[in-house]
């Protein structure tokens, strides 16, 4: 433990930054991430980004123009990913295992079915904790040497250190440049708030523990004191004994009071006294709470989760409500695209595999992160329609009606209605 003093007088802004060098580090900064995430406004931001990101749907869609033969192997290759021992959710769980570390790696594995298609037989998650070089050349991965997982005692891992070659490895990278080659952790930006919150709340807990308004004032006479320290054996220590016990059992809890000599001056002063530092007057003008909040608020902000502090304040705050809400929206947009950049080379390997060109290869879509509102598409729609901009006709009625889950119609029923006049013409 380095308990060198980093100022003179210690300063609480020079520890923080001090620590984070070295908390920060790799592979020292895959626990601190772990702690991090006890936090409740760190865990609570990752779980609401990652519950919005997990709950929507996504698939490999085939290229506009495919043949009958390669959707028939996109279809497979859906069906295999969901087939795989994690599964699509528990996958993209995995996936988002990025937000927490910077970055999320996989091995891929592929197989034939039994219509002699290749297609994923698994995709399984290696934790970056077990990566002992990674290997790089212009950019692309070529190696990643591994070494066996650390025993908890719980799983055990007999593994011996293993090389997977790159262009089966995807690496999934949070904004990776060149100061964050493997990715930046969305936490990297909150260990000062963190860290500072962290040291706050331990003062502040200090505080209360040390806090003398709980502490049982006893007063003895000077030769009673005397004697229970120097006579353990005379009445004087007995009773003394006796009354200390009392005021034990009466506080609940062991050492809680202090023992004062009751003699006074000729003056009629007290000889001895105790006073907590917290009882005089403006001496303590420092309210943890303001700077806790503070921290919260700084890192909601950089956790991209600023939407969860909507309303809890006199602000006016549900105003920046659709503000906040289309910001979140483009964050989790940019993961998504980050996710099928990454997980195009899986689909590649598999693609090639099959001998299928490599301009009809299909890629990773996601579904809409929210549902659409009917009744705002409605007046958006109904404007456009009246200047013209758009045309009604059946197939884009009936698409209207399936992104809304609507039932579909058909010619002859798309005459009679007046929104579908002309169709047929």
């Amino acid at each position: 433990m380095n308990k060198k003093q980093q100022s003179n007088p210690l300063h609480l802004e020079n520890t923080v930054l001090h620590l984070g060098r070295s908390d920060l580090t790799l592979p020292k900064c895959f626990k601190t991430y772990r702690d991090m995430k006890l936090d409740p406004m760190v865990g609570g931001s990752l779980s609401f980004i990652k519950a919005l990101i997990s709950k929507t749907g996504f698939e490999i869609k085939a290229a506009r123009g495919s043949t009958a033969a390669q959707k028939e192997v996109v279809k497979a290759l859906n069906a295999s990913l969901a087939s795989t021992p994690y599964g699509k959710k528990r996958l993209l769980d995995n996936v988002l295992s990025m937000l927490d570390y910077g970055a999320s790696m996989f091995e891929v594995v592929t197989t034939k079915n039994s219509k002699n298609q290749w297609v994923f037989d698994v995709i399984s998650p290696v934790h970056l904790s077990t990566v002992t070089r990674f290997t790089f050349e212009k950019g692309t991965l070529k190696q990643v040497a591994l070494t066996a997982a650390e025993n908890d005692g719980l799983i055990f891992n007999d593994a011996s250190p293993v090389e997977l070659a790159g262009n089966k490895v995807l690496l999934f990278r949070l904004e990776s440049d060149q100061d964050f080659p493997l990715g930046k952790s969305l936490l990297y930006g909150c260990y000062t708030a963190w860290k500072t919150k962290s040291i706050l709340n331990e003062y502040t807990t200090i505080g209360a523990a040390k806090n003398l308004s709980t502490v049982v004032k006893v007063s003895l006479p000077l030769e009673y004191i005397n004697a229970y320290m120097q006579n353990p054996t005379s009445d004087e220590a007995k009773y003394t004994e006796e009354l200390l016990a009392s005021v034990e059992n009466l506080h609940a809890g062991k050492s809680c009071y202090a023992v004062i000599p009751s003699d006074v001056s000729s003056g009629g002063q007290s000889l001895f006294d105790i006073k907590g530092v917290s009882s005089e007057s403006g001496n303590n003008t420092f309210n943890a709470e303001v700077s806790i909040d503070r921290y919260n608020r700084e890192i909601l902000f950089n956790m991209q989760t600023s939407v969860l502090a909507l309303g809890s304040n006199s602000q006016g705050s549900f105003s920046l409500a659709e503000n906040s809400t289309n910001l979140l929206d483009l964050f989790i947009q940019n993961i998504f695209s980050v996710i099928s950049d990454e997980f195009q080379k899986a689909i590649k390997l598999a693609w090639d595999a099959n001998g299928l060109p490599e301009e009809k290869m299909p890629t990773l879509v996601f579904n809409d992160i929210d549902e659409r509102d009917l009744k705002v598409f409605a007046e958006a729609w109904s404007k456009l329609a009246a200047n013209g901009v758009v045309q009604n006709d059946l197939e884009t009625e009936n698409a209207i009606r399936s992104a809304f889950k609507l039932p579909f119609v058909v010619a002859k029923e798309a005459l009679q209605g007046d929104n579908t006049q002309g169709v047929m013409q």
